[in-house]
């Protein structure tokens, strides 16, 4: 059996495409409410950029197809003892609205180690979710080690135990872990000694 959900979006500041973090926390926003269990064995994965609203189809894992070029996204997890598949296309709307983003203040409370490849959350809390504190300190922490590169770089996938992460994100710190090339990178997310996930971005060539 498959459910069919209506994603709607705002563009984050000055972007003319969806984030990737708003894709994320939209899913997660209706699958808190699908599914009525928590949520584990996570993987997110955004396989095309979009300037559109989406739809999600929600799939019992077995009964799920597989990805095809109309795929945005695919998200996979379990839940009250079952697994799942999210996958995300493109809808025939397109957000008529945006909203101010400051990721700004996100990485002034950071610290980077560009020895060690590691970037910490030492400031506090920030006003933002999750995945947009986590997702903002990578980025910050691939322009810092990678200054050379032509394009930029985008949240690309997401793999954790568990979501929502729960507890405080202060001290949280991401560690670069692995580069294929300069292409596509593997991030390590740890809080006080505690493993909490995986962060991959890829680099997109300037247009």
């Amino acid at each position: 059996m498959m459910t069919k959900i209506a994603l709607n979006f705002r563009y984050k500041g000055d972007r003319q495409y969806i984030h990737g973090t708003d894709m994320f926390n939209q899913c997660f926003k209706v699958l808190k409410e699908q599914t009525q269990g928590e949520i584990g064995n996570l993987e997110f994965a955004i396989h095309k950029m979009t300037d559109s609203n989406l739809s999600m189809m929600l799939y019992q894992k077995q009964q799920a197809p597989e990805v095809d070029y109309r795929d945005i996204a695919i998200l996979k997890f379990s839940s009250c003892g079952l697994l799942w598949q999210a996958n995300l296309i493109n809808a025939d709307t397109k957000p008529t609205d945006r909203y101010s983003y400051d990721e700004a203040s996100i990485i002034e409370l950071c610290e980077i180690d560009e020895t060690a490849r590691y970037i910490f959350l030492n400031g506090g809390e920030t006003p933002y979710s999750e995945i947009e504190t986590l997702v903002s300190m990578n980025k910050a922490l691939h322009l810092k080690l990678f200054p050379q590169l032509q394009g930029s770089w985008v949240f690309c996938r997401w793999e954790s135990p568990r979501w929502p992460l729960g507890g405080s994100m202060r001290n949280v710190s991401i560690r670069l872990m692995q580069a294929v090339g300069t292409r596509l990178t593997k991030s390590e997310v740890s809080l006080e000694g505690e493993v909490l996930g995986h962060i991959y971005f890829s680099a997109r060539n300037s247009q």
